[in-house]
């Protein structure tokens, strides 16, 4: 268990010094994301006007809808979570953007692992990986077309799995996938 609370100390940290390369209002919705930690709905009361009046793009539609529905489901909310989920599925069906439907598995995955369904939740993060990792080659310069931060919280709810699992080598190499993107 002590090995889960270093990684993840070390994790957060890298992700902090990442999180400073980031676009402003991808940077902002983040640090509500992390604030959700403690405090869901003042974080959920923040987000939506941070939104940009008639900005409907469906990159940023799935940034809201992301952060909403990882929000809920860090919270306990499967419910709401899983509504977000829903509506990220219907993006991807709606709009030219092919993240949407990654992110959706993303948020369910998050919701799965809070319930306790290790195996769901990690065949999720890896579906939403399949999506990511095409834009996201490790230890290279990332593009635009890149959400690293879904990637990486996809790749914590696999190194979280290999923990639960006793597999400390599987989990220190998703640990280390997730610090070359973050570091990338």
């Amino acid at each position: 268990m002590r090995h889960w609370r270093v990684a993840s100390a070390v994790a957060g940290l890298v992700w902090l010094a990442a999180a400073a390369a980031a676009s402003p209002l991808e940077e902002r919705v983040d640090a509500l994301v992390l604030d959700g930690f403690e405090r869901p709905d003042a974080a959920l009361a923040r987000l939506e006007p941070l939104r940009e009046p008639g900005d409907r793009s469906p990159a940023t539609s799935r940034l809201f809808l992301q952060a909403a529905g990882i929000i809920e489901a860090q919270a306990g909310r499967d419910r709401e979570a899983g509504a977000n989920a829903e509506r990220l599925l219907a993006l991807s069906r709606d709009a030219p953007d092919p993240l949407a439907g990654a992110a959706s598995n993303l948020v369910r995955a998050l919701v799965a692992e809070a319930a306790g369904q290790f195996d769901v939740a990690a065949a999720l993060a890896e579906a939403a990986l399949n999506v990511y990792r095409p834009a996201c080659p490790a230890a290279a310069a990332l593009g635009p077309a890149c959400d690293w931060r879904a990637a990486w919280r996809a790749l914590h709810v696999l190194e979280r799995r290999s923990l639960s699992l006793g597999q400390w080598v599987d989990a220190h190499a998703q640990l280390q996938a997730a610090f070359d993107l973050a570091d990338a």
